[in-house]
């Protein structure tokens, strides 16, 4: 179809014109945005490091503790650059800390120690960006926990590390090149790790079940309410050699897997997928409840039509398992004989665009829609393209809505519809035409046909 076309062709276009991002069009609502990692655009423009040129004896060890307040706290957001060396940071939970090489050429080395202020604290640390050169005799990382020293250089994938203390030592011993990382260091508390129930809560139920969602929408929408969709996951999926980024949505079914579109990850090169759980306000790095991983273990559905979006479904593996708590918990997936016909009332959930062409959400939307029938919405599709073949399957469902639909960055997202009281997913987005066109609704991947497929590919 033409969309598909233009889909492939943004693509193409995108690698010959520096990736410049082309959002809410084609037919899949991905949201493919063009961010140029290159070590240094990632990291915030920094200050000189007081040891510059090497190991300096003018800087007296330090000791700070980060909390509200603190005179190195960064004003646009709850993060605080480590920009001294040779210091001791005190982080108290929910505070965190970015640490980052400097972005000049020159050789140098800089140590600090991290500390979790709570006693039943620990502190998380997770390195996004890295990307040094070379081998580690000319530039590494090295990182101390409980009296194991680990060093990273080159390309190394930096592990999720958790502990009390965590001592990291940079150095770079050559002038005329720079490498960079950029890595976060994260107080947790025990309040953030609270359970609901169990290891194994029951499913589609939240702290904000109850709540109305009829006010709620996706395009021109409102705010999701924090915790209302703790099953909602976020994807960054990088691609090739060049790094090129977009955005999908995701639903936790198992503390381990996460289900998705399968168009998010088909013919594409893909290194790695950044996970995000727990999340309600992607502007906030630090938000209470969230926790992020890193994989590349997916698995497309083997039947996927790329050419008609058929079989449009995907599981993404973590390597680490999450525990459940407030923020994190799993949808409930639908009997393989539950019965949408049309007129049920659902509810999409995504961080995509709020406008076809317009901007992606920074907080979680929601909107409520109503199940179109397959005849009703196969006819308005055939009608509008003047295409007497065109199909929507038994494995689809449609929903419609004036005003109301799912966007670009929003595919792979859910589509939920209450069962026995619990939230279930009925739906995964595929694609669409535009986004709210008032001839044609939305079109999704309907879960209970895939029930099987699923059960087998999460053993």
């Amino acid at each position: 179809m033409m969309r598909l076309f233009h889909s492939c062709l943004q693509v193409i276009l995108c690698c010959l014109l520096s990736c410049i991002p082309v959002t809410g069009q084609g037919i899949n609502r991905t949201n493919r945005l063009n961010i140029n990692t290159g070590t240094n655009q990632v990291k915030p423009i920094e200050p000189r490091m007081p040891n510059f040129g090497g190991n300096s004896t003018n800087n007296a060890q330090k000791f700070i503790r980060l909390s509200n307040g603190s005179s190195e706290q960064d004003p646009f957001a709850s993060i605080t650059r480590t920009t001294a060396c040779g210091t001791t940071y005190v982080l108290e939970d929910g505070h965190m800390a970015m640490i980052y090489s400097r972005s000049d050429y020159y050789s140098y080395t800089c140590e600090n120690t991290f500390k979790a202020a709570g006693d039943s604290s620990i502190l998380i640390m997770e390195c996004p960006n890295f990307r040094l050169r070379f081998s580690c005799y000319f530039e590494s990382l090295q990182i101390s926990t409980g009296g194991k020293e680990q060093e990273y250089c080159g390309k190394d994938e930096v592990p999720r590390i958790s502990s009390r203390e965590i001592k990291v030592y940079y150095k770079r011993v050559l002038t005329g090149f720079n490498g960079g990382y950029n890595c976060l260091m994260i107080a947790k508390g025990p309040s953030a790790q609270r359970v609901t129930a169990s290891t194994e809560p029951r499913c589609g139920v939240t702290l904000n079940t109850k709540a109305s969602v009829n006010e709620h929408r996706i395009v021109g929408g409102t705010n999701a309410p924090k915790m209302r969709h703790p099953w909602m996951v976020h994807l960054k999926l990088t691609v090739g050699k060049y790094n090129y980024e977009y955005r999908c949505g995701g639903n936790l079914i198992t503390n381990k897997h996460i289900l998705s579109a399968a168009h998010c990850f088909y013919g594409y090169d893909i290194r790695t997928i950044d996970v995000a759980l727990g999340k309600n306000d992607l502007s906030v790095a630090d938000e209470q409840g969230s926790v992020w991983r890193r994989t590349s273990t997916y698995k497309v559905h083997e039947n996927y039509d790329e050419s008609l979006v058929l079989h449009d479904v995907a599981i993404v593996t973590i390597p680490e398992s999450v525990t459940y708590s407030d923020f994190i918990l799993p949808i409930c997936l639908p009997p393989a004989d539950l019965k949408i016909q049309g007129g049920e009332e659902s509810v999409a959930v995504g961080w995509g665009a709020v406008s076809y062409g317009g901007q992606e959400a920074l907080v979680l939307q929601e909107v409520n829609l109503t199940v179109q029938s397959n005849n009703q919405c196969q006819s308005d599709w055939r009608k509008k393209f003047v295409d007497p073949l065109f199909e929507i399957f038994d494995s689809q469902l449609c929903t419609k809505n004036a005003g109301k639909d799912t966007c670009s960055g929003d595919s792979g997202g859910p589509l939920l519809y209450k069962v026995n009281g619990s939230w279930t997913l009925i739906g995964i987005t595929s694609f669409g035409y535009r986004c709210a066109d008032p001839d044609v609704g939305g079109v999704y991947t309907r879960v209970s046909k895939y029930i099987n497929w699923i059960k087998r590919n999460i053993q």
